[in-house]
């Protein structure tokens, strides 16, 4: 019998041992909250189920594996009899976007249109990769000794130039963020220093590195001098660059996906690398979510634009009074 139970164990119940491992989130002298992995319930609350303390019920599991889903989720708390986690509030549910992007592509990752280069959503993405790897192999990274080039190279792969043979990127908004950022790169002190610190991230996405970019962004011309807002300014470039293993993060639906997976990924509105690293590991633990959820008959290998690309179009068609065309 388990006479008492601190938040963070782990336990199992003995009448119900096909649930697997839980964790405590949850605990006083006379009850434990425990967290079950329940996906007939999309709603992280119904997730939790509660005991008296002593209980007969529970297994405590000493050493238990690793867990990607229960090593990272938010804070819980009990005030007043309300129960929660602390995170932001949404009717966003993986299970929702996951009938959203249905909707929009039937046949899931696999669907012709999510590769069309126009109106889908991972064609532009690698053809902008492409653009990145071309760039590369022209000598990309000498340009930080000729600053003048670094602005029309870098548009070469935003852009692609051609808007008939495949849609531009649109990571930055068109009508706000793009300009400011381009027109930073006209300032030749400042260019080869954003080339070279989002080159050298992109290549080992080190906290060290992200650090060098971060110090880099907090400089951006055009700018107040702040980390506040610069999240896609600074993870464009390596997503596109690195799409394996970075990812493109814009706050409002990087933390309500968050919220919905009821995974804690340390929200700073501020550049941050330990948000950044929880960022894309949510973004993994999506993608296995995804891989078996049927949206991936293909059997493909999913990669960083699947994930973005499931976020972004959930998140879209799911505004109100939105109406895909």
């Amino acid at each position: 019998m388990l006479e008492t139970l601190r938040a963070g164990d782990r336990v199992r119940s003995g009448k119900q041992p096909d649930r697997g491992i839980g964790k405590v989130v949850y605990a006083d002298a006379a009850t434990a909250a425990v967290y079950f992995k329940d996906r007939t319930k999309t709603v992280p609350e119904t997730r939790i189920s509660e005991f008296r303390l002593p209980t007969e019920i529970l297994e405590l599991v000493l050493d238990p594996p690793p867990d990607t889903e229960l090593d990272n989720l938010p804070p819980y708390s009990r005030i007043n009899g309300k129960n929660e986690f602390k995170r932001k509030r949404t009717d966003l549910t993986i299970k929702s976007a996951q009938d959203l992007f249905f909707r929009t592509y039937p046949l899931g990752f696999n669907d012709p249109g999510y590769f069309d280069p126009i109106k889908g959503e991972r064609e532009y993405k690698e053809a902008a990769n492409r653009r990145y790897l071309e760039a590369m192999a022209a000598g990309l990274p000498a340009l930080t000794e000729r600053p003048q080039e670094i602005r029309a190279a870098l548009w070469r792969i935003y852009d692609g130039l051609d808007h008939k043979a495949v849609f531009p990127l649109n990571i930055l908004h068109p009508r706000y963020e793009a300009p400011r950022f381009f027109d930073a790169l006209d300032d030749f002190a400042w260019a080869p220093r954003y080339l070279s610190t989002s080159l050298a991230f992109a290549a080992d996405g080190s906290a060290a590195t992200f650090k060098a970019l971060t110090g880099v962004m907090e400089e951006m011309p055009g700018l107040e001098r702040s980390l506040a807002g610069r999240w896609p300014y600074a993870t464009w470039f390596p997503f596109i660059a690195e799409p394996k293993h970075h990812i493109a993060i814009r706050l409002t639906y990087i933390e309500e996906f968050a919220s919905a997976a009821t995974f804690d990924i340390a929200y700073n509105s501020e550049l941050d690398f330990r948000m950044y690293d929880r960022v894309c590991q949510l973004a993994d633990h999506l993608l296995k979510d995804l891989d078996v959820s049927g949206l991936n008959t293909g059997r493909r290998a999913l990669d960083m634009i699947d994930a973005q690309s499931f976020m972004w179009v959930a998140r879209k068609y799911s505004e109100p009074g939105f109406e895909k065309s």
